[in-house]
């Protein structure tokens, strides 16, 4: 990749993990440094698996002046215009496979995600735990049966110890139509079938006419590994799985110091475009 002026390139960020460690406020040196990227006619969007409402709260100081990924691939909404662009969804056998893991993993809490859904059921106390006392956005409780409308996503919440297994079980039941992916520690998704950041970033460049080599993407985790081998330049942050850092073209300092300044900072230098001495 060739990168010889900031306003050709468009930077996709994960959240969690890369931009910020939730429940923290984004880093200074981040939101600086962005802010300077955009102003230099960069463009800056979000790759995440959150829903709306959960990326709100980061999007909303954030410089983002181009549509962003949700939902793990799911999604790609505009936050500017408040307006869904492109979206899939899981088949409807996402309700037999959700019946299966409480019969085998009682103690799974689970958040039933779509356009304008956001409904818990299962175990609320995981639920509540590793999202709610996290993120913020308290989802209605509610039933298997009794969820409305079509789904974009599905995570199981569970223990770390209990993930691998979890991760297994839905592998055999629901790979032949459905995407399974871990994306952290005590989470296990579905996604419709196909679906990830790698193939939702495809549909960017589709719909968007941007070349590939064009796009930059910085991610932590395996659920972003996709997003990672498809993008022209991949990035990823110090403390990231090793199978990650192989994949990229560069590493920065850990989430919390500031990762995105330093993709910024590298992205100035390599553009040959000095950066603030504060920086």
């Amino acid at each position: 990749m060739m990168i010889k002026k900031l306003s050709s390139l468009w930077i996709f960020s994960d959240i969690d993990g890369t931009m910020v460690e939730a429940p923290n406020p984004i880093p200074r040196r981040n939101l600086e440094a962005l802010q300077r990227f955009t102003e230099n006619g960069g463009h800056f969007a979000i790759s995440t698996g959150r829903t709306v409402e959960a990326a709100l709260q980061y999007a909303n100081d954030l410089p983002v002046n181009v549509p962003s990924i949700i939902f793990n691939g799911g999604a790609i909404y505009d936050f500017a215009k408040k307006k869904m662009l492109y979206a899939k969804y899981l088949s409807r056998t996402w309700r037999d496979y959700t019946k299966a893991v409480l019969e085998h993993f009682p103690d799974v809490g689970i958040t039933l995600m779509g356009e304008g859904l956001y409904i818990a059921a299962g175990n609320y106390a995981s639920v509540k735990k590793y999202l709610v006392d996290i993120d913020h956005v308290v989802p209605v409780q509610g039933t298997i049966d009794g969820t409305p409308g079509e789904l974009i996503k599905i995570i199981f919440v569970a223990e770390e110890k209990d993930t691998p297994a979890l991760a297994k079980f839905l592998s055999q039941i629901a790979s032949r139509e459905m995407v399974v992916s871990r994306s952290s520690p005590n989470f296990v998704e579905l996604l419709p079938f196909e679906v990830d950041k790698g193939t939702c970033l495809k549909e960017y460049s589709r719909l968007f006419q941007i070349p590939m080599e064009n796009m930059i993407a910085i991610g932590d985790y395996f659920n972003d590994e996709a997003m990672l081998r498809t993008a022209g330049y991949p990035v990823t942050v110090a403390g990231a799985p090793e199978e990650l850092k192989s994949l990229c073209h560069y590493v920065t300092g850990p989430c919390m110091e500031g990762a995105l300044a330093d993709l910024v900072i590298h992205l100035e230098s390599l553009c040959g475009i000095p950066s603030p001495s504060y920086c």
